[in-house]
């Protein structure tokens, strides 16, 4: 099931107004296809535990499962994706609720990232992006979100399989930051 047909989106982090809108535009095309029976029975649980979920809620929540499927760098949402469940909770007392219910989604979650790794061509075009970036940085959460993604990226590359092959990207960051800090 698709919620809507519609438009694409540059899978890269968040970071201004127009981005959330082709965010909310992505989410006419991420496939909900493999999710549809899980998702009823995570819903049909958490209001057998007395959670009141309102079929308008329902949709939302989907949302947010089409949108982690989106930060996880695909269109195609997974069970995984029910994650952003577990914070989706109105009292304090039903947040073990969901932690409980959720739990093999999230082990699932984990197991699937800790096997993925993206490709240097992939590491590469983000970097080509905080690169353009770097010459817009308009005020200091601008900056703060440049600088966390930088080390996101930095991790990535210093942990990746082809260590050898990540030392020139990795460089290259490296000098971007520095550059970056030199002119505060």
């Amino acid at each position: 099931m698709k919620i809507r047909e519609g438009h694409q989106i540059n899978l890269s982090n968040i970071t201004n107004s127009n981005d959330l809108r082709l965010l909310h535009q992505a989410l006419n095309v991420v496939d909900f296809s493999d999710i549809g029976h899980p998702y009823r029975e995570v819903i049909r649980q958490i209001r057998a535990q007395g959670i009141a979920v309102s079929d308008r809620r329902i949709i939302k929540l989907l949302k947010l499962v089409g949108a982690a499927a989106i930060r996880r760098g695909s269109l195609k949402a997974k069970p995984a994706d029910f994650w952003v469940l577990k914070h989706t909770w109105n009292t304090r007392a039903q947040q073990p609720i969901l932690n409980s219910l959720l739990k093999p989604y999230i082990k699932e979650s984990r197991l699937e990232v800790a096997r993925q790794e993206r490709g240097l061509e992939t590491i590469t075009a983000e970097l080509a992006q905080i690169e353009k970036r770097a010459t817009n940085l308009s005020g200091d959460i601008d900056l703060a979100d440049f600088l966390h993604q930088c080390e996101r990226l930095r991790r990535e590359l210093k942990s990746h399989s082809q260590t050898d092959e990540t030392l020139p990207p990795l460089n290259k960051l490296e000098q971007l930051i520095a550059e970056v800090l030199a002119t505060l």
